[in-house]
């Protein structure tokens, strides 16, 4: 993520929050709370930025309110500073852009990060992550170096396993995976490691069922 962008939506969290004047003036305008950062929770620099945007319309009521311009902490050299962010079109259409470059991989990375069996989810969501950012409104040569920079980590932690969950897990089945050849392989070599050979027939017969 972006430093400065991430810095300018703290700031304007730490500002409002630390002055009891502009938290309770803040709550007049919108029903939601700002995320304060919290180091040991998930992609809340995401997060934070996120409900920013959320409530970005609010925060512009807010610091162009009277109360707001009036007060003098306002006119503080942060107060400035984060008044201009709020109102500045070039922030908010920043913050959007990385919304919709990161939000799928939080929404991942939170779905490997639960309870629930995923390994074959994972497979699946890495796929529409690529294609997700295939469809991104910018630069070819961004796209290619997002692309590469997700793969890249994808190459650094996949596992065979993780093709053939993807492949067995029934809410994908009939997707076709078996015309996948990087899936395909996967599968086999989990075969060959977990399967005893004078089994392989039996199990190769279910599985062509099974698809």
């Amino acid at each position: 993520m972006d430093r400065t962008m991430i810095q300018k939506g703290r700031d304007i969290v730490t500002f409002i929050y630390r002055q009891h004047y502009f938290l309770a003036l803040y709550r007049e305008f919108a029903k939601k709370e700002l995320l304060k950062y919290v180091e040991t929770r998930f992609a809340y620099n995401f997060l934070i930025l996120h409900r920013l945007f959320n409530m970005r319309h609010e925060l512009r009521q807010l610091v162009v309110s009277s109360q707001w311009v009036g007060w003098e902490n306002s006119r503080s050299h942060l107060g400035i500073e984060v008044t201009s962010c709020v109102l500045s079109s070039d922030f908010w259409e920043e913050v959007e852009l990385l919304i919709s470059i990161v939000g799928p991989i939080n929404r991942m990375m939170r779905l490997v990060d639960g309870d629930t069996p995923c390994m074959g989810k994972v497979y699946e969501g890495m796929d529409r992550v690529i294609e997700h950012i295939q469809g991104l409104d910018l630069d070819e040569s961004k796209i290619t170096s997002l692309k590469e920079m997700c793969i890249k980590r994808w190459d650094q932690f996949h596992v065979p396993l993780y093709a053939a969950a993807y492949i067995l897990d029934p809410e994908f089945q009939g997707k076709g995976q078996e015309r996948d050849r990087e899936v395909v392989r996967g599968w086999e070599k989990v075969l060959d490691r977990l399967i005893p050979m004078e089994n392989h027939c039996k199990v190769i017969f279910l599985f062509n069922m099974y698809l």
